[in-house]
């Protein structure tokens, strides 16, 4: 009797463990075939849906606003105020968060027009700003009615065209669209006045793989029209294995014709190349070649010609704390003082 009670109990077992377990494939076969149940109330991250039309009035707004910056930096706040009414309109009735987040996005990689290390793209960066300025000003109403007069402002504003190596580029600085010694003498001129930037890093004035007048800058600066032309190159010429004179002087004397033939009532202002204090060695930029024959080249070139002449050699002699690492390129207080020399050299030789 207890073993037949025995066996009744283990078959009853038995059958609850299958039970159970068909319990459970039948679970499992219902959440497999209808879904996982999501109450009504979830909350689900979706993306915003932004149609093209959305992306071309915030794309324009961006550039209008960026024109309006422009003309708010070169004094012309008629404009300015134009534009940003028109930038205004033009996003009418659209969240304000898109027009925050595309100004972001357009302002992040200029980072000044100086993240890039490229001349090219840096050049091009800066040179597109006026023009989407100008393009936004013939498109607006308001600035048209006051035509003549931003055309005489613009007119009366004169033009400065820097040409160089790396020095005049800004290679070494952080920012070198903040930093570079030209941007520091539009900051000493001030209104009335824009400076372009068209150094070169590793190129020399006489003939070699990398000569400034083989390269599209030199043509720039002869179709710049510019008032004031800031000549510095020099220290790649200064290798002591490289260094020629005679090729030197014959570089620079065709350079200041041709800018001269090319804008007859500019002026051309030589500037030395600054002190280097890289050890004398072979195959190393020579201080020695600076000081010694190319200042006094530079010297007799400017008074043969009547040409502005600003020395940078003397005063950074044992100056080693305007220079970057590399002890060649300025740092930022080298490029600041470059700039305060030049402003000085303008002050003393052409009205501002």
């Amino acid at each position: 009797m207890k073993a037949t009670k025995r066996k009744q109990g283990k078959g009853t077992k038995k059958r609850g463990c299958l039970a159970a377990l068909l319990l459970i494939v039948l679970s499992l076969s219902i959440v497999a075939g209808c879904g996982m149940y999501v109450p009504d109330d979830s909350v689900r991250l979706t993306p915003v849906s932004v149609t093209e039309e959305d992306e071309e009035i915030v794309e324009a707004a961006a550039a209008v606003e960026d024109a309006a910056g422009k003309a708010a930096l070169e004094g012309k706040n008629d404009i300015a105020e134009a534009l940003q009414a028109e930038g205004s309109s033009a996003v009418e009735g659209q969240p304000q968060e898109k027009t925050e987040q595309k100004g972001s996005e357009q302002e992040a990689p200029g980072q000044n027009g100086s993240g890039t290390g490229n001349p090219e793209q840096e050049e091009s960066a800066q040179e597109k700003q006026p023009q989407e300025a100008e393009g936004a000003k013939s498109s607006s109403g308001s600035a048209e009615a006051e035509g003549a007069d931003g055309g005489e402002e613009a007119a009366e504003q004169r033009l400065v065209v820097c040409m160089g190596d790396s020095i005049t580029f800004g290679t070494g600085l952080f920012h070198p669209g903040e930093q570079s010694y030209p941007t520091k003498l539009k900051g000493l001129l001030g209104e009335g006045w824009q400076v372009r930037n068209l150094g070169r890093p590793g190129y020399t004035l006489t003939e070699s793989t990398l000569c400034y007048t083989d390269d599209p800058a030199y043509e720039k600066a002869l179709a710049s029209g510019a008032d004031v032309f800031v000549i510095m190159l020099g220290t790649n010429d200064a290798y002591a294995s490289f260094w020629n004179a005679e090729k030197y002087r014959a570089a620079l004397q065709t350079m200041t014709a041709e800018l001269r033939a090319a804008c007859p009532e500019a002026k051309i202002c030589l500037v030395t190349p600054p002190h280097c204090f890289l050890f004398e060695e072979e195959g190393m930029i020579s201080d020695s070649v600076i000081g010694q024959q190319i200042v006094p080249i530079l010297s007799e070139t400017a008074e043969q010609e009547g040409l502005l002449l600003v020395d940078i050699y003397t005063p950074t002699e044992g100056r080693l704390d305007l220079f970057s690492d590399d002890k060649v390129h300025p740092n930022a207080a080298g490029a600041e003082f470059i700039a305060q020399c030049i402003y000085q050299s303008f002050s003393a030789n052409i009205s501002l």
